[in-house]
């Protein structure tokens, strides 16, 4: 999920999403509409401050290249920076999105969007349920490792979509989207309580690095026609995925299982991660094929067929 900065709107899609976007839940589907170039002049800035050193200024520039407005651009940016009622935590990201739209002809539009999202935080554990003991406990309280506990998640989508008016009644889509993700994790995660309502257990071997890349082609010809009285909305479409996924765990060269005392935590475990071996690589290749036809059959009536296979 990028920053929300550079998004347009959110649509809820009810129905039956998987007969165009394949495995998906049948029940529906969250459509993410990214902010697109305009051909007027727009410029925006925000500045947000909070409680805890939270501070998160964003921009947001647009408009036409050219004195045809033929060709337009769009920029947002956000930073943001804060820190946290928990003792040493605290979290920075930034985000970067240009798009650049080109109506080639009166009939065809190419449009590229990038977005880059890096972000670095520190993990939060919260507090344990226990009772009555819980209450003694102030908020604050951090029951990782401070010089231990950090991630550190970049973002990376580059996508461009053609449309080209074959007809009046006729439309051609081509669109491709590769997503870039990675995840580097280390931390010592806080397990249960002991007996003794006050010591909690450590364990520092559980931290790994991914690496994850999405790549999808579609191809859509979208038409009106008419049978009789009965108006169609056609849709059909061949969509091409791969999927590449890495996970590289990590192990501790210092204690593995340690604890930590609720109300008077000692911190500075001592040692270092280092690679288990060779990551793990999962490779997935995927081919949708699919067909939509949305019938008015009166003004105040609509029937839609569609399937997939894949």
């Amino acid at each position: 999920m990028f920053d929300v900065a550079g998004i347009e709107r959110i649509e809820i899609l009810k129905g039956p999403a998987s007969v165009l976007f394949g495995q998906n839940e049948p029940g529906g589907i969250v459509n993410i509409v990214s902010k697109q170039p305009l051909t007027q002049p727009y410029y925006s800035a925000t500045l947000t401050t909070s409680s805890f050193d939270f501070y998160r200024p964003t921009v947001d520039i647009s408009g036409p290249l050219n004195s045809q407005k033929t060709v337009a651009y769009r920029l947002n940016l956000a930073y943001q920076n804060a820190a946290s009622f928990r003792d040493f935590v605290d979290s920075e990201s930034i985000y970067v999105a240009p798009a650049l739209s080109w109506q080639i002809g009166k009939d065809t539009k190419l449009t590229f969007n990038f977005e880059y999202q890096k972000s670095d935080y520190q993990w939060d554990w919260g507090l344990p349920s226990v009772s009555p003991e819980i209450f003694r406990v102030p908020i604050s309280r951090n029951l990782g490792e401070p010089d231990i506990d950090d991630a550190t998640a970049q973002t990376t989508r580059i996508s461009y979509i053609l449309e080209h008016q074959l007809s009046e009644n006729w439309k051609f889509r081509n669109q491709f989207s590769a997503i870039l993700s990675i995840l580097d994790n280390r931390r010592v995660t806080p397990l249960s309580i002991q007996e003794d309502r006050r010591t909690i257990d450590h364990f520092a071997d559980s931290s790994y690095d991914s690496d994850s890349q999405s790549y999808t082609l579609q191809n859509e010809v979208i038409g009106k026609f008419q049978t009789g009285s009965v108006a169609h909305q056609v849709l059909l479409g061949v969509e091409l995925l791969r999927r590449r996924d890495s996970l590289e765990g990590f192990g501790f060269d210092g204690p593995v299982k340690t604890s930590i005392d609720l109300f008077n935590p000692v911190y500075g475990l001592e040692g270092k991660f280092f690679s288990t071996g060779k990551p793990s690589i999962n490779v997935s290749d995927g081919l949708g094929l699919y067909v939509q036809d949305q019938i008015t059959l009166l003004e105040n009536l609509k029937l839609l067929l569609g399937g997939r296979f894949d």
